[in-house]
């Protein structure tokens, strides 16, 4: 079975952590399907050398910061 994600590991990307943008790689990928929906969840690293990365969500997950700070006009 081949499994086909929005973003892949290693990527680079930007995403909302403790409330900045930050430009992050991917690490990690989860996926869960159920007979409803598929969710996946990415674990992002912070390019800035800090240790401590976090969890997102595909749609919480952007290519650029210009696409990360539009999304954010609409909230």
């Amino acid at each position: 079975m081949k499994i086909e994600t929005k973003y892949s590991l290693g990527q680079e990307v930007w995403t909302m952590l403790c409330g900045e943008p930050e430009f992050c790689t991917i690490e990690g990928i989860s996926i869960t399907h159920t007979k409803l929906r598929r969710m996946e969840r990415y674990y992002v690293v912070p390019n800035d050398g800090d240790i401590y990365g976090s969890h997102a969500m595909y749609d919480e997950i952007f290519p650029t910061k210009e696409e990360l700070l539009k999304s954010l006009k609409y909230e």
